[in-house]
């Protein structure tokens, strides 16, 4: 063949060798996991020593089952979540449609656990049910081994978000399990400031500690509701009416019986009295035009007054009566100015006594000034009757944890 001829010959192309699939050896399937867990389209493939290690549940068999299923049920709570030793060859989806939701919420916390267990990342949103989590590893007796990798993903969640705000009571049962203070603290604060006694998430012996709280705080708010209320005595005119529109404004937003002092309005007007940097909100519009007409009606007397010389006033009035008389309502009288400077007033003594209602304040609606000192009930010694020692609830200068 020409050298400079182009050959027509088909070119077979060698392909490179196909590379092998490498075998699935991370979690969920391990290639050496001697049990299997079926959980409706998802299939993990765990150890045995793993398991028996973290988990009293699987510790507790005396020959574990190598293939478990997860059939919700109609009990409440952690246990409806619960893995059980496989009968068939299901994958433990219900067949009950009205389980099916129920399913998928187990699916997810049994699944969080697992990687948990693994030291894997879950999935970390304010969605996350942290205290089913918190729950299911109390049932399967896990809490230990997943304690420190779940509470580092819990206050990551918390940071920007307002988690303790939409679930404080799920939260302070995921603290008091965890034994985490930080979490329980800041659960308990935001608890104790929305008045959830009675929320059934609230572990026995901590209920005390909510109730006694929420007392702790309506007394502080009382009083300081009563200081605030003391602030618009008044001794002079313009100060009277300074004290009767703050009062107005306080009425205008809040029933003349106080009730619980930590509803959701209380705290709106004290909250905006505390911020509040110009009174002018508070001037009331027809009483404040009254002040300006008496203002302006013994200025006009006085202009009249003067109108006269001194020689045609003594001789309409040799006693000068009149003239002292409105000298004397002057020194009385009130004016628009003299009623803001008196308000002015008056606002600065019941920000300082509201003050307190506002160290470390979340800005989430609701009060959250206490904070709580311990003993924890984890930790606490317990009286003859068994009830953990009650710890102080005292003011906090700053929040534990960031909110928006």
């Amino acid at each position: 063949m020409s050298p400079n001829k182009r050959s027509t010959s088909p070119v077979t192309e060698i392909a490179p060798p196909a590379k092998k699939a490498k075998a699935a050896n991370d979690f969920p399937l391990f290639d050496d996991g001697d049990v299997t867990i079926c959980m409706g389209n998802l299939v993990m493939k765990l150890h045995s020593k793993t398991l028996r290690g973290s988990c009293e549940y699987f510790a507790n068999f005396e020959e574990l089952p190598t293939r478990f299923v997860l059939k919700p049920n109609t009990a409440s709570y952690a246990e409806s979540y619960i893995l059980v030793p496989a009968t068939s060859d299901g994958n433990g989806v219900s067949d009950n449609e009205a389980q099916k939701d129920n399913f998928e919420d187990a699916l997810t916390v049994n699944e969080n656990i697992f990687r948990l267990l693994y030291h894997k990342p879950i999935s970390c949103t304010t969605q996350t049910p942290f205290s089913e989590i918190t729950a299911l590893a109390k049932v399967y007796g896990c809490i230990d081994a997943i304690r420190d990798d779940l509470i580092t993903a819990l206050l990551r969640v918390s940071l920007g978000s307002q988690m303790f705000r939409d679930d404080p009571d799920r939260l302070l049962y995921t603290g008091y399990y965890l034994r985490d203070k930080a979490i329980f603290t800041e659960a308990l604060v935001h608890t104790v400031g929305q008045r959830k006694c009675d929320s059934e998430y609230i572990p026995g012996n901590v209920k005390g500690l909510v109730t006694k709280g929420v007392a702790k705080l309506e007394d502080k708010v009382g009083q300081c509701w009563e200081a605030a209320i003391r602030c618009c005595e008044a001794d002079t005119i313009s100060n009277a009416v300074a004290a009767t529109l703050l009062r107005q404004y306080l009425d205008k937003r809040i029933p003349c019986i106080l009730g619980s002092p930590l509803r959701t309005e209380v705290y709106n007007v004290f909250a905006a009295l505390h911020r509040m940097e110009d009174v002018k909100v508070l001037l009331e519009i027809d009483l404040m035009t009254q002040v300006d007409t008496i203002d302006d009606a013994l200025g006009a007397g006085v202009s009249f007054l003067r109108s006269f010389d001194a020689d045609r006033l003594f001789e309409i009035e040799p006693s000068g009566d009149t003239q002292r008389s409105i000298n004397k309502g002057l020194d009385c009288g009130v004016s628009r100015d003299e009623v803001v400077e008196e308000l002015s007033d008056i606002l600065k003594q019941v920000q300082y006594s509201i003050k307190p209602l506002f160290k470390g304040d979340r800005n989430v609606g609701y009060f959250t000034c206490f904070q709580f000192e311990g003993p924890f009930p984890w930790e606490s010694l317990t009286d003859s009757s068994g009830n953990g020692a009650h710890p102080q609830m005292l003011c906090s200068d700053q929040p534990r944890f960031a909110t928006v």
